[in-house]
């Protein structure tokens, strides 16, 4: 009862006043990673993602939102995970209504189907690789899978794809962090994280992430006869935008080297797209990324991919990321980029990307010159630990603020890098990119 009281009380300090402004501090804690433990992360990712409308002045509004929504999810899963064995006591026509029946549209035939989708679903989130209590739990897997198949169900052209338990398993964790066990008399915006309804609440914030990345996970499309070659999958133009656009414009020579080692960006940048950076760093650490992701994405108007928005700020992040160990890939020849790449080192605070994405996204031409990232130690680990394992030492993260070895070179805007400037490749005959873009 107290850990409700002392809720609703930050309820009211939160927002008490103008909404404008509170929105606006709320967004600022989410930048610098302050979000967490505070008891709002679950309630912040619900307006910023727009499960509950904002800044919608009416706490009624956000109330009934929620409402809506968690009967909707009941509605879904009462339509969609069928009881045959219900089914067949209402249904007395055993020429449709049996195991045995081939009728396609049978509710056993669905039946064995849905049974079919539970089990794909079922062995992956048994093999989540976290050390957080709630996700090893029977009942939150149970929960996970109903939200999957309900998902799936719903978009029969994309269904279930590996990694998607890995994107609803950080969202059903906060909601599990800030949910609370109501008494009856509480007050109508304490629902707002009633336990009761986390399964519902996972859903309906899954179902509003996945908007923006369903065409990740989606097939690629099979080009009808004459058409010419397949048009790249959306999530493949995604990851060349990131080498091939950005990563250009911001560091030309970094750039420069992984086009003269063959490094197709799809081949590290497909699974942190996917996940949301997920598989890279640990579970609390990819919540603080979430956080500001999410933000960003509220701060520009909540506007999908489609319409020039959608998650951008991953984009910045990424190129961040990169950027972060430029020294190593310089280094490196193609094997050793992409093995860079593909495990990133550990760090040891991801709020540098945070800082560094909104710093590149917001920057014209060149981006500033950044301290080299010293190698790992000799024996040390080279992977990173799977999201919820546990995290890394100090002595093997890398400093934000790099201390040894050399800075990286920055060039006149406007002006190319020389050829020479790149590192050799042994591959001679790898194709010379455009020139870069000149800023007025």
């Amino acid at each position: 009862e107290m850990a409700n009281q002392a809720r609703l009380r930050l309820f009211e300090e939160t927002f008490s006043g103008d909404l404008s402004q509170s929105f606006e501090r709320l967004k600022t804690k989410a930048y610098t990673g302050t979000l967490k433990g505070s008891g709002l992360r679950s309630l912040c990712w619900k307006f910023f993602l727009g499960s509950i409308p904002s800044p919608d002045p009416s706490r009624e509004k956000w109330i009934e939102a929620m409402q809506t929504d968690r009967a909707e999810y009941t509605r879904l899963r009462d339509e969609i995970l069928i009881n045959p064995y219900k089914e067949q006591q209402e249904n007395k026509d055993l020429v449709t209504n049996n195991p045995l029946a081939e009728t396609k549209d049978s509710v056993w035939s669905k039946y064995f189907e849905l049974q079919e989708l539970q089990k794909e679903i079922m062995t992956d989130v048994e093999r989540l690789a976290m050390e957080e209590e709630v996700l090893k739990d029977e009942g939150t897997h149970e929960a996970m899978l109903r939200i999957l198949t309900i998902w799936a169900s719903l978009h029969p052209t994309v269904a279930y794809r590996q990694g998607m338990h890995e994107v609803l398993a950080p969202i059903y964790f906060i909601l599990h962090q800030d949910a609370l066990d109501l008494s009856d008399g509480s007050s109508p915006v304490m629902s707002l994280w009633n336990k009761q309804f986390l399964e519902h609440d996972a859903y309906a914030l899954f179902s509003m992430l996945m908007i923006h990345l369903t065409d990740s996970f989606a097939p690629p499309q099979r080009p009808a006869k004459g058409a010419g070659p397949p048009k790249p999958s959306g999530v493949v133009q995604r990851c060349e935008r990131l080498q091939n656009e950005l990563l250009r414009d911001k560091d030309y020579q970094l750039y420069i080297h992984l086009q003269s080692c063959q490094v197709q960006p799809q081949l590290y940048a497909m699974k942190w797209i996917r996940l949301l950076l997920g598989r890279e760093f640990h579970l609390d650490d990819v919540l603080l990324l979430w956080d500001a992701i999410f933000a960003e994405y509220h701060a520009a108007g909540q506007k999908t991919e489609a319409e020039g928005g959608g998650l951008a700020l991953l984009d910045w992040i990424m190129v961040a990321m990169v950027r972060y160990v430029r020294q190593q890939l310089l280094d490196s020849d193609n094997m050793g980029c992409l093995r860079r790449l593909m495990k990133y080192p550990p760090v040891e605070d991801v709020r540098v990307f945070v800082v560094q994405a909104l710093e590149l996204r917001s920057s014209k031409g060149a981006a500033p010159q950044i301290p080299a990232v010293p190698p790992p130690q000799r024996g040390g680990p080279i992977g990173t630990p799977l999201l919820g394992s546990s995290p890394p030492s100090s002595s093997s993260a890398i400093p934000i603020n790099g201390t040894s070895g050399s800075t990286a070179p920055t060039f006149p805007k406007g002006t190319p890098p020389k050829q020479a400037q790149a590192r050799p490749s042994s591959q001679a005959s790898a194709p010379q990119p455009p020139p870069p873009p000149t800023t007025p």
